[in-house]
């Protein structure tokens, strides 16, 4: 059902497409294929394929590959769109480039020596040998990506960079310099990662900061347990047992959902929970014990989908910068909450893929459209008729009726969009977060103060 929905998105020439809708920017205008969205649903294609032994998910997979491969730029030895929630403007992204490398090497080891085969390699290797590793920091051990104005290294970006060298080292001859980087990589990680006090076990975003999101932990479990399954080194194996028992504690029993930013309560995201099964997964594979159940955890997850064959975002939606203005409130149905969102779904078909056992028959699905999701209002806007149909959704202001968005599903803009986005004050929080931290700091406490002052005026006034 879930690949059936992702196939309204999907253009003539292999193309899914996507906005994004996210916890510190909404791109909703700009529907365009990018390489995170395609990436993970031709490896969920491919989990389907070894599950089921059906041919027609190869085919499908073989499909967007080529997509991949005919839109890489080789001039420049980068993806199109590579960079994800900034498309189509912004610097071409670490992951946004290891996830196609993965995704085409994944798709070549079950091609054998066709066509497509020698494609789909030597696009990978290009990549990597131009692109990827010229992100090599060799001070460090790990991969520098742009973050803030400066660099840093990012855990989960990393672990990306590891899964797609390990790709192609299982298709090439012994090559000692590039097993060393990855396994260099994989040490930066866990040496890293927290030791002790209430988040131990968590990796945090970027080096060593105190930023920390269960999507991106779980993501950088993924490279760790890949060279885990290489080299058979008990030191990533064990750090990924020690972040699985850290996050197990944010489970909401209630929902059956993890929390997105390691702690108990919301917003809680349905990706992240299907991260933490596929995860989960894995280690019972390698023999190790889980905190969770998974079986009870994805049952309450299908429950979630919907008759599309999608599934929701998130319950209690945050915004990362302005959580005053928009802070999680789970009791409000919000339109970000409640759209299915491409790019995430995509993951979801790679996590479900996972968790399919071998000899797993896959039924044909069927399509169930115009799909109606209501949202109630918000701090800031709605209430909201969206409808969803197979070619388009429509957003619809309550209760005026009131067209306020058109998106085409397979084009690359929207028809129409009156939507309010965060781009412009995200632009500003990006060259703000340029700064030293204390100035930093200091300049973001300023509109806050003088908020708060103006509601004691306000009080006072009144009274």
């Amino acid at each position: 059902m879930l690949w059936s929905w992702l196939e309204t998105w999907i253009d003539q020439e292999g193309g899914v497409h996507s906005y994004v809708v996210y916890h510190h920017r909404d791109n909703l205008k700009i529907l365009s294929s990018d390489t995170w969205t395609q990436s993970t649903c031709i490896l969920g294609l491919l989990g389907l394929h070894r599950a089921s032994g059906e041919k027609k998910w190869l085919l499908q997979a073989k499909r967007l590959s080529a997509y991949l491969a005919n839109s890489y730029i080789k001039s420049i030895h980068v993806f199109r769109n590579s960079n994800f929630d900034r498309k189509p403007l912004g610097q071409p992204a670490l992951e946004g480039n290891a996830l196609p490398s993965y995704a085409l090497l994944e798709t070549s080891k079950l091609l054998g020596g066709s066509e497509e085969y020698e494609l789909f390699t030597e696009t990978a290797r290009d990549n990597i040998a131009n692109f990827l590793l010229k992100n090599w920091d060799e001070s460090t051990g790990a991969f520098k990506s742009i973050y803030h104005g400066g660099y840093a290294h990012i855990h989960n970006k990393n672990s990306l960079t590891i899964m797609a060298i390990l790709s192609l080292l299982d298709m090439e001859e012994s090559n000692e310099a590039l097993m060393n980087k990855a396994l260099r990589t994989g040490e930066f990680i866990v040496n890293r990662q927290v030791k002790s006090g209430v988040f131990e076990g968590a990796y945090p975003y970027a080096d060593n900061d105190t930023n920390f999101r269960t999507t991106y932990s779980l993501i950088t479990s993924l490279g760790l347990l890949e060279l885990y399954q290489r080299i058979d080194k008990m030191l990533f194996l064990e750090s990924v047992e020690k972040a699985l028992q850290h996050l197990a504690s944010f489970v909401d029993k209630e929902t059956g959902l993890i929390c997105h930013v390691h702690k108990a309560g919301y917003p809680q995201w349905i990706l992240d929970t299907f991260l933490l099964l596929m995860v989960a997964k894995k280690l019972l594979k390698f023999g190790r014990q889980v905190p969770i159940n998974i079986g009870q955890i994805l049952n309450g997850l299908l429950n979630r989908q919907y008759p599309t064959g999608a599934f929701p975002l998130s319950i209690g939606f945050e915004d990362l910068w302005f959580k005053k203005r928009l802070p999680s409130r789970p009791e409000i149905k919000r339109w970000r909450d409640l759209l299915p969102v491409p790019a995430l779904n995509s993951w979801i078909l790679w996590a479900i893929s996972e968790l399919l056992p071998k000899g797993t028959s896959l039924p044909s699905s069927s399509k169930s459209f115009p799909f109606v999701l209501l949202t109630d209002a918000e701090e800031t806007e709605g209430p909201f008729r969206i409808t969803e149909y197979e070619d388009q959704l429509v957003f619809e202001k309550l209760p005026e009726n009131r067209v306020v968005a058109i998106f085409r599903k397979r084009a690359e803009l929207a028809d129409l969009c009156l939507i309010k986005e965060r781009g412009d004050y995200w632009k500003t929080i990006d060259s703000i977060m340029r700064y030293p931290e204390p100035l930093r700091k200091l300049i973001l406490t300023v509109p806050y103060r003088f908020f708060n002052t103006r509601k004691r005026e306000s009080k006072l006034i009144d009274l």
